[in-house]
């Protein structure tokens, strides 16, 4: 019982240490830090002192026939939102896999690396040379678009998919992990289909930027936050279902 406790409590303590406040980036880009636990206001944190208090209640041991009567409507209630999120460990996982797959792909100017930061966590090395390259060469959202082969609704409305942008410019000659890193950065990390008014904002932006590259890297590593903050959640949430879960199966029938 007190290891699943440690469990959870070290989970949320991880999950905490995600959670970042909302900042500007160098030049001034904005991080769009978008992760559900920051849209909180703080009287209403997932990790205060009563959240942690109730947690440990629910944990303690319990009678046989309450315990029970608590597994079964864990279980009942759980096993849903646990599948659901058990179901995105998959598509995270492929998404990762598809950005570590990219490294070495394709033509490569070298030379300097850019600084990451946390964005080294998940991309590969990127180089500054190829990504000032994929800035340049990005094409029209229009010509994106009608080159483009994703074939959901959104997409015949115009708004670019990451593998179409990707494509685009690997057409370029581009290096494929700069052309990925540069849409991340543009999408902030929450959406694989972006609007085409995004793009052109946060394009002319880095583009009249001092520093373009650095610009990139800014909203790159708020992107990061974005899915790490995302992926602790989700770890938080199941570790608290499947816990009440087990603590309760384990208090009821053994």
């Amino acid at each position: 019982m007190l290891f699943i406790t440690a469990i959870l409590l070290g989970v949320v303590s991880t999950a905490l240490g995600f959670t970042v406040p909302v900042r500007t980036t160098q030049n001034g880009f904005k991080s769009r830090l978008m992760a559900p636990l920051q849209v909180l206001p703080e009287s209403l944190s997932l990790f205060d002192d009563s959240t942690t208090d109730i947690l440990i209640s629910a944990l303690q041991k319990k009678d046989p026939e309450t315990a029970k009567g608590e597994f079964f409507f864990f279980l009942g209630a759980g096993s849903g939102a646990g599948g659901i999120g058990l179901s995105q460990v998959p598509r995270i996982y492929k998404e990762l896999s598809e950005i570590r797959a990219l490294e070495g792909e394709g033509p490569s100017e070298g030379g300097k690396v850019i600084d990451g930061g946390l964005a080294s966590l998940l991309y590969p090395t990127i180089y500054e040379a190829d990504l000032a390259k994929a800035l340049k060469n990005v094409p029209s959202c229009e010509q994106i678009s009608k080159q483009g082969t994703n074939t959901s609704y959104l997409a015949s409305k115009g708004y670019i998919a990451r593998e179409d942008f990707i494509g685009a410019l690997k057409s370029k000659k581009c290096n494929p992990l700069a052309a990925c890193a540069l849409f991340d950065a543009i999408s902030g990390g929450s959406s694989a289909i972006i609007s085409p008014i995004l793009i052109d904002e946060k394009l002319t932006g880095y583009r009249s930027a001092t520093n373009p590259a650095a610009a990139v890297t800014g909203d790159l590593q708020a992107c990061t936050t974005v899915k790490l903050s995302a992926y602790a959640g989700l770890a938080f949430l199941l570790s608290i279902v499947f816990g009440l879960i087990i603590s309760n199966g384990i208090d009821a029938f053994l």
